[in-house]
C-alpha cells in the first residue's frame, strides 16, 4: 500500500474510514484498548491537519469537509480570505525567505509575539491601522521584556495619563486592590524586585513550607520573612505566614510583563493606543528578538484560499502559510 500517496490525499478519505472503530473492541485487553486509543488519536490528528490544509488551500469546500466527517468547533464561518491581509511578525527575514509557519510547525508552545489563538493557525488582520497598533505594541512590549520599561516608568505614565486622554492609575489601584499611596509604593517595589514572596495562608514552619507544593521545587532557596512571624504558640517552633526567595530573571520579567498587559488594557480604555492583547507570550524570547525582525507584512490569498474570521481587531485565521503569498514588507 502506498502510504505516502494516502498521506497526500487524506482529505479525500472519510474520517470514519481512516479511523474505524473495531467491532471486537469489547474483547480487547486493557493494554490493547489503551494502544488503540493512542493510535486512533494520532490518526485523527493527522486527518484533521490534512483536512485543514486542504480547506486553507482551496482543495476542498467546507461542505465536502463536513460530509467527510470534519467537525468545525470554532464560531467563525469558513469562507474565502479577504484580498488584503496584514501580519505582524517577529521573524521578518525567515518569513520573507520562506513562508509563515504556525506555532505548532515551529514547535513553540508560546509565541514571541502576541501568542494567542490556536497553535495550528496563522493570524492576520485586514485593517492596516490595527496592524500598525500591534506593531507599535510589540515594540513597546519588547522594552518591558528587556527590563528597559520599568514598573516605576509605567506607573508614572499611568499617573500622568501619558499618550492617553486621562490618567489610568485609579484603574490599576482598583484592579490590584491598592488602597493608598504607601501601598502603591510597596506594590511597585515588589513587582520590580528580584525576589518572590509566597503566602502560606496558614502559619507554617520553614520545614513544613518547603515540604508543601509551594516550596518543594527549590527548598533550599526559601527563607521565612521575619515580619510575618506568627505571634502565637509555645515558642518551641517558629511559624510564619510568608516566605521569601530570590527570583530568577525570567520570573522578574514575567511578573512585570503580566502587569504590562493589564496596564496596556487600562491605557486603551483611557483613550490611549491599541492594546494588542498579549496572551501566551514568550517574554524572554521576545526580549531576544532583534528589533529589525519585528515587521508588518502584507499578504494576499492564493486562488481559492479559505479561512475564518475572529470577532476582534478585524482578525482572520487560516491553517497554513501555503494559502497566502507575500506582497510586500510595509515596515
Amino acid at each position: 500500500m502506498n502510504w505516502y500517496k494516502i498521506a497526500q490525499n487524506l482529505y479525500n478519505i472519510p474520517r470514519k474510514e481512516y479511523t474505524p472503530f473495531p467491532e471486537d473492541y469489547d474483547s480487547f485487553s486493557e493494554d490493547e484498548q489503551t494502544k488503540f486509543w493512542e493510535e486512533n488519536r494520532k490518526k485523527r490528528t493527522e486527518w484533521d491537519q490534512a483536512m485543514q490544509h486542504a480547506l486553507a488551500t482551496g482543495k476542498i469546500t467546507p461542505e465536502q469537509a463536513d460530509e467527510r466527517g470534519y467537525v468545525w468547533t470554532n464560531p467563525g464561518e469558513i469562507k474565502p480570505l479577504p484580498p488584503t491581509l496584514y501580519h505582524v511578525t517577529t521573524a521578518k527575514n525567515e518569513v520573507v525567505a520562506s513562508q509563515l509557519k504556525t506555532r505548532k510547525e515551529l514547535g513553540q508552545s508560546m509565541g514571541k509575539g502576541l501568542g494567542g489563538g490556536e497553535s495550528d493557525t496563522l493570524s492576520f488582520t485586514e485593517n492596516l491601522e490595527v496592524a500598525d497598533g500591534i506593531y507599535n505594541g510589540l515594540l513597546e512590549a519588547q522594552l518591558v521584556a528587556k527590563g528597559e520599561k520599568t514598573m516605576d516608568r509605567m506607573v508614572g505614565e499611568a499617573m500622568r495619563g501619558t499618550n492617553a486622554e486621562k490618567p489610568w492609575i485609579d484603574m490599576i489601584k482598583e484592579y490590584y486592590k491598592i488602597d493608598n499611596d504607601e501601598s502603591l509604593d510597596k506594590f511597585v517595589e515588589y513587582m520590580g524586585s528580584n525576589y518572590v514572596i509566597s503566602n502560606s495562608y496558614l502559619p507554617k514552619t520553614l520545614e513544613e513550607f518547603v515540604s508543601g507544593p509551594e516550596g518543594r521545587d527549590d527548598p533550599g532557596a526559601w527563607k521565612p520573612l521575619s515580619s510575618s512571624k506568627w505571634p502565637h504558640g509555645t515558642g518551641e517552633k517558629e511559624s510564619y505566614t510568608k516566605f521569601i526567595r530570590k527570583a530568577t530573571l525570567q520570573e522578574q520579567r514575567d511578573r512585570v510583563f503580566d502587569f504590562y498587559k493589564s496596564w496596556s488594557s487600562f491605557r486603551e480604555h483611557s483613550g490611549g493606543p491599541l492594546n494588542p492583547l498579549f496572551f501566551l507570550t514568550d517574554v524572554m524570547g521576545l526580549a531576544g528578538v532583534p528589533e529589525e525582525e519585528i515587521s508588518i507584512l502584507e499578504f494576499r490569498p492564493k486562488q481559492g484560499a479559505l479561512g475564518y474570521q475572529v470577532s476582534g481587531l478585524g482578525e482572520w485565521r487560516t491553517w497554513t502559510g501555503e494559502a497566502i503569498e507575500l506582497v510586500r514588507v510595509i515596515r
